[in-house]
């Protein structure tokens, strides 16, 4: 029952590319999203940002919970760390807030 979005570069000649993937599971329901993205190559080691949200949701069944996690993880510079890490968490609010309206959650 989690939601989780990754993004991790993998080195390709002088480029590197990452995977956006989504992954959900509830009401007996399991889905697989993924999306292949470009990342400009770091002239040295990256640093990684990770951010993670989530919340769980009493159904209207009685003991029955939905649970959606998203988490975002961006390489970036060192001295971004900060301006990233806020980014990140703008973008994984604006996905669980996505992925509640897709599950029918307020």
């Amino acid at each position: 029952m989690a939601t989780t979005r990754r993004i991790r570069p993998r080195p390709v000649s002088d480029k590197h590319e990452g995977t956006i993937t989504v992954m959900s599971s509830g009401f007996g329901v399991e889905q697989e999203d993924r999306q292949e993205i470009e990342v400009e190559p770091f002239a040295s080691e990256p640093a990684y940002v990770r951010v993670g949200i989530g919340i769980t949701k009493a159904l209207d069944v009685k003991f029955e919970f939905l649970r959606i996690d998203v988490a975002v993880t961006m390489p970036c510079y060192p001295s971004e760390v900060s301006e990233v890490s806020a980014r990140l968490s703008d973008e994984a609010y604006r996905i669980l807030v996505e992925e509640q309206e897709r599950w029918g959650i307020k």
